[in-house]
Parts: structure tokens; sequence; C-alpha cells
């Protein structure tokens, strides 16, 4: 069972929410990662960045872009973050660059590129999380000619030891599921993901989600 806690905006730096702006550039919120201390992350596609807030519901604190956030076509940029169990926050763009998509760590107030993660049958990188053992699990779909979406998880570590597919959807088996989160309770490891219903009446918002049994 879910339950709606509250809703709270996504402002902007100047307090403003972003889905106000006229032009749109800064309103298409696409990634989400909680901090342990309770600071929140948001990345962005279109105006590509990731802004920090302390407070929910309260004012964004601007964090410099990496030079290469603007090389990506519209609607293919930021679109997955997530924290890792030492605090650090990593970002994934949605298309790759020559080299694969890269691996952004912020370290300080600074982007840096870590490396890079092939691109694999042709799948884009849409939610990542963290487990607590610090594997990294990433949700990947793609959009087919029959406009069926397919998806499916990768886990990787990023010394580079394990990058592996440990589950694909059919084709149509369920909508644009864009978002995931690792959790943990008495039996083990879940992974929770959640579709974007793209404001369309031919799709609604769903949960899936599944238990690790290895």
């Amino acid at each position: 069972e879910i339950a709606l806690d509250r809703l709270v905006p996504i402002l902007g730096t100047d307090g403003l929410p972003v889905a106000a702006r006229r032009l749109g550039d800064w309103s298409d919120s696409e990634g989400l990662a909680i901090a342990p201390d309770g600071t929140a992350w948001v990345s962005f596609e279109r105006y590509a960045h990731v802004w920090r807030y302390d407070v929910p519901g309260g004012p964004a604190t601007g964090i410099r872009d990496h030079p290469t956030f603007y090389e990506y076509d519209e609607n293919r940029q930021l679109e997955a973050l997530a924290v890792a169990p030492d605090g650090t926050l990593y970002t994934f763009p949605e298309q790759p660059l020559d080299a694969g998509f890269p691996i952004y760590r912020l370290d300080e107030a600074t982007w840096v590129i870590d490396g890079y993660l092939p691109r694999r049958d042709g799948f884009a990188i849409v939610g990542a999380d963290f487990d607590s053992n610090g594997d990294l699990y990433l949700l990947e779909r793609k959009l087919s000619l029959l406009l069926w979406w397919q998806s499916r998880i990768r886990r990787v570590r990023l010394d580079g030891s394990e990058d592996r597919t440990i589950w694909t959807s059919q084709r149509g088996d369920f909508y644009n599921l864009e978002g995931i989160a690792l959790w943990r309770d008495e039996q083990g490891l879940r992974i929770t993901m959640v579709s974007d219903s793209n404001s369309s009446a031919r799709e609604i918002t769903q949960f899936v989600e599944f238990r690790l049994t290895e």
C-alpha cells in the first residue's frame, strides 16, 4: 500500500516553482536522490543541471555544471541521480557520449568524470540507485518501433569488477519505467520501480517491484 504524505513544489534558486517558467527550460526534473542527512538532489533535462535542496519545498542551491552537460540532444540529458553509501553523489545522462555514458561524480562543488559505462543493445540509462554494499543498479529502457517500452536492470560496480544485466522485460510488459529505488526488509533486497505516465491518457503511473533472490 502506498500513501501520499505531502506534496512540495520544486523551486528554482530564486524560490519560484520551476514549472511556472514561461519557456519551460528549467522545468523538466528527472532524477531524485536523498542523502543520509536529508539533503535532496534533483537533476534536470533540457537545461541540463543538478540542484541541491537543503529543506523540502525550499529554494534550490545551484551546482556548477560540467562542460559536457551541453553536448547532449534535447530531452536526453541528466536522467539519473544516486547517492553512494559514503555520501558521494553521481549523475548519469540518458544519451551516451562517444566514449559511452559518463560517470559524473560530484567532487565538493565540481563535477568530474570518473569513467564511462558502455552502451549495450540500444538501451538508455533512466534511473539509478546504490545498494548498501556499494553495488550500483541502473534502470535502462528503450522504445521499439511499435511504441512499446522495454526495460531492464543492470548491476555495475564502479571499480569495473562487475557489469551485467540481471533483468529484462518483454516489450510492452510495462509502461515507461523511469525511477528505481533499492531497499531492504527482513527478507532481503527489494527493487521498486515507477513509471512516467507522460501525461497521456493511454499510460498510467505503475509501481513495479521485485525481490532479488540471488
